[in-house]
């Protein structure tokens, strides 16, 4: 067992005491594809984390091995596995690891490294109950193997609604829930198997998705090493990107900041999500003695929830104030607050109103000027005119509106602007109406 980088890391940090944000326990293969590098190691370091290696592979954890949840002061926050090594014989350190809180990573690759693609198939049935494999789909987009191309070939963008990572080639494996899967979200058109094929390139898994009961951390992994050099090769085989720091630290994060798969620390709080503000609710208003109506089905989720504490979809507002709902899927969370006003003057349950201020600073709220319109009334055009009477804006459509640019996306100057808008109303007869509306940024 050795603990080179932790000499590593005295000397790229130039520090002798250094308060660190996590630390990492790594078993790893030190001659093959998928081993630790020195520079994947130097960046885990840098981004503020205490790494020990071991290159021992004697299936044992030394002894008093533990999880930071039971010993804050000495326990690891993660237990990796690198290398392209049969590491069943960890199954019940591993278990008893994830149980205390404890995080896990994985490393596997493509058919250059089937017996680290086939323990961590066993290690994943034994700890999920599901069926997983790596026999049946065939590795995925080799296209990079090819002479002289350069660069990524698959790219997953928006990972856990806050990452992007690109790789060359990844193992598929079967058997892997949907809701577990890190996908691929698109690849260059040369690839060699197409994506729909298998989308999975890892999983991850916490709580109760585990087959224990009680367990409190978590497991993830990754079939393709590339990822953490952006599709590129590693130096030693030929490669000159550099390391990937945002792809290490989706699973690494440290001190950084950066955004990630798990929480850092202890994970008896269970899994972080990532929190995305979203306009599902827009600057709404309802009339007196009707409804609006809210459904958000375009959007799979696995659950929902208003102010209220209602999980309805569709969701109906009759009457004005604050409101505001969460959409959660996989690790992201969806967001939207408005205030809806009540109207009374509302005509036969129609109402036309523009607003007289708006702020496009993009800050997401209230960016854009837009009639808000109730009932059957059409709006098919929008002028917007400055004092002196030209035309710096005008857009034909059944929802236009301004953003404060002109055509060539240049900022207008904060002032008092004209809005014309014209539209057609329930029975068909045509109207148009002229405001006066402040941009303020």
């Amino acid at each position: 067992m050795i603990a080179a980088r932790l000499v590593l890391m005295t000397i790229f940090l130039g520090l002798s005491k250094v308060a660190f944000s996590e630390r990492l326990y790594i078993i790893t293969g030190d001659d093959n594809y998928i081993r630790l590098s020195d520079e994947i190691a130097e960046v885990i370091i840098s981004l503020g984390n205490e790494i020990t290696v071991d290159t021992s592979n004697t299936g044992i954890l030394p002894s008093g091995f533990a999880s930071t949840c039971e010993d804050p002061e000495n326990g690891y926050d993660w237990l990796c596995f690198f290398g392209n090594r049969d590491y069943t014989s960890y199954l019940p350190s591993i278990e008893s690891f994830i149980n205390s809180g404890g995080k896990v990573y994985y490393q596997y690759e493509v058919s250059c490294c089937f017996e680290a693609s086939g323990s961590i198939s066993s290690i994943a049935t034994h700890l999920t109950g599901n069926l997983i494999t790596g026999e049946t789909t065939p590795d995925q987009s080799a296209y990079f193997l090819q002479v002289g191309f350069e660069g990524w070939v698959w790219k997953s963008e928006g990972l856990q609604c806050c990452a992007n990572v690109y790789g060359g080639a990844y193992k598929c494996l079967d058997g892997i829930p949907s809701k577990n899967q890190l996908q691929a979200t698109g690849q260059i058109p040369e690839a060699e198997s197409p994506l729909e094929i298998c989308p999975n390139f890892g999983f991850y898994f916490t709580g109760d998705e585990l087959i224990t009961p009680t367990t409190l951390g978590g497991i993830v992994g990754v079939g393709d090493y590339n990822i953490f050099y952006r599709g590129e090769e590693q130096y030693w085989n030929g490669g000159e990107g550099p390391v990937d720091v945002d792809a290490v630290a989706f699973f690494f994060p440290g001190n950084s900041g950066k955004c990630s798969i798990f929480p850092t620390g202890c994970m008896s709080d269970g899994l972080k999500l990532n929190r995305i503000d979203a306009d599902f609710l827009g600057s709404p208003y309802v009339c007196e003695g009707s409804e609006l109506e809210y459904s958000i089905s375009s959007l799979p989720f696995a659950s929902i929830v208003w102010q209220d504490g209602s999980q309805s979809d569709p969701y109906y507002i009759s009457d004005g104030g604050e409101y505001w709902v969460e959409v959660t899927k996989n690790a992201c969370v969806y967001a939207d607050t408005a205030t809806v006003r009540l109207v009374e003057d509302c005509i036969d349950g129609e109402l036309f109103i523009i607003p007289n201020i708006f702020t496009p600073n993009g800050d997401g709220k209230n960016d854009y000027l837009e009639a808000a319109v109730l009932g059957n009334i059409g709006v098919h055009q929008m002028q917007i005119l400055n004092r002196w009477g030209t035309v710096i804006y005008d857009a034909s459509s059944t929802r236009p509106r301004w953003n404060g640019n002109s055509s060539t996306g240049e900022p207008h100057p904060e002032g008092v602007y004209y809005c014309v808008m014209s539209y057609t109303n329930s029975i068909g007869e045509s109207a148009s109406t002229k405001s006066t509306v402040s941009l303020k940024r």
